[in-house]
């Protein structure tokens, strides 16, 4: 019996003794330097020079700075700013994030369907391998999470997977730069219905969506090689019922950064 009690004892020592998972990722933090605001900006200007068409000149949010491999940023954007936000106006970045379809969209979807197409057509300028809107849709549905001619919503307000093109491809708010463009002519075996091709912008974009999906495996085309993108490795799919073929923000990711902002508020307490 005093055995047992005493092996039980030992063993409930070193359960105490060993450090929680939380523990362990606070004693991490700990270890990360302090920085300045000179050296925060240093560092956050590197992650933007090495991602540069992915954020162009806007804050990172805590977790692209997690995956960018530098958790010393993350703490140092908790230990000296009141918020992501005023770490951006601190750090004189853009107040306007650039538009990233959400990962596995209808959107996301639509423009990696057009840059298969611009591929099949061999290249060279933007509007290679422009399609009608019916031949595009066709193209991107097994590629997107949900069937891209679902119906949603109720009665007058239904609407499929092409509801957000015109706000978020097409014709976004300036600054946003559009990653398609409309027009109406002749193509080669489609007629002279109104086609959809990709920008110059959304064109070298929509080639970063296409190299994701490679490696995601949600295309398996082969046409360009696979590779993640920084900015989607952690964006969720939009939850059924919500706007499918919106940005690239919804609840579920608010979310996250917001943890994301508590765990660098306490690494840096």
């Amino acid at each position: 019996g005093a055995r047992v009690n005493k092996a039980r004892r030992s063993s409930s020592e070193e359960a105490a003794a060993s450090p929680s998972p939380a523990g362990k990722k606070r004693a991490r933090q700990a270890k990360l330097p302090a920085l300045s605001w000179e050296q925060l900006e240093t560092g956050v200007r590197e992650v933007l020079a090495a991602h540069a068409l992915e954020l162009e000149d806007s804050m990172p949010s805590m977790r692209i700075l997690k995956n960018a491999g530098r958790p010393e940023l993350v703490k140092a954007v908790g230990q000296l700013a009141d918020s992501v936000e005023d770490a951006r106006q601190r750090l004189g970045l853009s107040a306007t994030t650039p538009y990233w379809p959400v990962l596995n969209s209808c959107n996301f979807g639509l423009v990696v369907a057009l840059h298969i197409s611009w591929l099949e057509a061999g290249g060279g300028p933007a509007e290679r391998g422009a399609l009608n809107k019916a031949q595009l849709m066709a193209k991107a549905n097994p590629l997107c999470k949900e069937d891209i001619y679902e119906q949603k919503g109720a009665f007058a307000a239904e609407y499929d997977g092409w509801a957000g093109v015109t706000k978020n491809l097409l014709r976004p708010e300036p600054p946003r730069q559009p990653w398609m463009r409309d027009f109406t002519g002749h193509v080669h075996g489609a007629g002279g219905k109104k086609h959809m091709a990709l920008t110059a912008y959304g064109l070298v974009r929509a080639g970063l969506l296409h190299a994701h999906a490679e490696a995601e495996g949600r295309c398996k085309c082969g046409r360009v090689a696979p590779k993640p993108l920084l900015l989607l490795r952690w964006a969720a799919v939009q939850p059924a019922g919500a706007r499918r073929s919106g940005g690239g923000r919804d609840e579920e990711l608010e979310e996250e950064e917001a943890a994301d902002w508590a765990e660098a508020v306490a690494g840096g307490a």
